[in-house]
């Protein structure tokens, strides 16, 4: 009995100490340092998914910023009067036939003694699409309260909203406003 007893002990002591190491808590699973927007397919959030979401989200951010610095200086120049060529600040946010178009515009008021009585507000900006250098925005502009103004302060006209699509690309190390047209899609609500 005493050797049945001792390897009983044995077996015992064995069993326990197996079952202390199954009793520890399993390591913590890592939480994925990632985070994805819900994919309308349904693909599951990959590191790779994750990683061309933040770059579509930075794109459209330095894509707003170019359009609402250019419209900063477009309302300044139309307030005062126009300009006969593109500023810096101009060439610095847009190029192409948006800052043709804006340019051609602003020599016009500059050449005419014309001025506004205010700028455009920005009332909405959808994204529509994005690449890694270019962006597709829709945007409401207002310019429903803006008087055109003769050098002798007579009315000459006023603002509307308008609903308008822009491109803005990414070349030379910034982003620039180089396309606009009215929108197909109203995002005004007119």
């Amino acid at each position: 009995m005493g050797k049945f007893t001792s390897v009983l002990t044995i077996i015992g002591i064995t069993g326990l100490m197996a079952g202390c190491g199954s009793n520890q808590a399993a390591a913590p699973v890592p939480t994925p340092s990632y985070s994805c927007t819900p994919d309308a397919s349904g693909a599951p959030c990959t590191a790779e998914l994750a990683a061309a979401q933040a770059e579509e989200a930075k794109a459209y951010d330095e894509a707003v910023h170019a359009y609402r610095e250019f419209t900063k200086e477009r309302n300044r120049l139309v307030v005062a009067g126009g300009a006969a060529a593109p500023t810096p600040e101009m060439t610095k946010y847009a190029s192409g036939q948006y800052l043709g178009d804006v340019a051609s515009d602003l020599a016009l008021l500059e050449k005419h003694g014309y001025h506004g009585t205010s700028g455009l507000e920005i009332m909405q900006i959808v994204p529509v699409s994005a690449t890694r250098d270019s962006v597709v925005l829709r945007i409401c502009e207002n310019g429903s309260h803006i008087k055109l103004l003769s050098e002798s302060g007579q009315t000459l006209g006023a603002g509307n909203m308008a609903s308008v699509e822009i491109k803005v690309n990414r070349g030379e190390g910034a982003w620039r406003v180089s396309e606009g047209n009215a929108s197909k899609e109203d995002v005004c609500g007119l």
